[in-house]
């Protein structure tokens, strides 16, 4: 491992190899690196997509060390995407993250051959407890585009004076929306909040149900594949925040 590699805000700061996204998590979005990380020991997991973003554009001059941000994290709720600043000082980036229960689906992942055709969560891991699925990484410079990430919340990582950090950023930056990777996309934004109906919910619910049952089984006929479809579209609709 290079110089570089030790700077920059990824994974490979868990100091672990890196796990193949097609054998092992299966990430749905169009932006994702072929491997992400984990390491049971502390809870921590990224995506194949948090690593293509912190390799790219978005993750420029992040500083940070992410075990470093996973051993801060002590609380929150379960299935809430948060953000929180990268660094105790530095208010150049933003995280964002989830906490994912044992048996809970990695966000993003798809039925993978090796588990089964079952959708990927910490427990196969060795995640015990759950784990901290890192998503996505934000410069500050813009941070109108990501109050208006819907169902996202502030995590002050690093104590509560992150706080007044962040209504500094946010003032500094008011009425901008630049150097995030796309600009003049607040809108949009706002126009695809994620999120199910209650309806939309137990239909999911049931329908992994049904597949479960049918991978123990190993019945993976028509009906299956239909079943898996329908389940990636109410994914996406829930997880709505998923192409950024």
């Amino acid at each position: 491992m290079g110089w570089f590699d030790i700077l920059k805000l990824s994974g490979a700061d868990f100091e672990t190899d890196q796990v193949d996204d097609e054998d092992f998590y299966g990430e749905r979005h169009s932006i994702k690196e072929n491997y992400f990380y984990q390491k049971p020991s502390i809870g921590g997991f990224t995506r194949p997509h948090f690593e293509a973003q912190v390799s790219g554009p978005k993750g420029q001059d992040a500083v940070g060390n992410l075990e470093d941000i996973r051993h801060a994290i002590k609380g929150g709720r379960f299935g809430v995407l948060y953000y929180g600043f990268t660094d105790p000082k530095n208010n150049s980036h933003v995280v964002t993250f989830r906490k994912h229960k044992p048996d809970a689906e990695l966000t993003g992942s798809s039925p993978r051959a090796k588990f089964g055709n079952a959708t990927p969560t910490p427990r196969m891991f060795g995640h015990k407890n759950g784990t901290v699925l890192f998503d996505s990484i934000y410069p500050t410079k813009g941070m109108n585009r990501i109050k208006s990430l819907s169902g996202a919340e502030f995590y002050p990582i690093w104590g509560m004076s992150d706080h007044q950090r962040l209504t500094q950023v946010k003032r500094d930056n008011k009425d901008t929306d630049e150097s995030i990777g796309r600009t003049n996309v607040v809108s949009d934004i706002k126009e695809r909040k994620g999120g199910l109906t209650p309806k939309e919910a137990k239909e999911l619910e049931t329908l992994l149900g049904k597949q479960r049952n049918a991978s123990k089984k190993k019945i993976f006929d028509k009906a299956y594949n239909e079943r898996q479809a329908r389940i990636d579209e109410l994914k996406k609709k829930r997880d709505g925040l998923d192409d950024n």
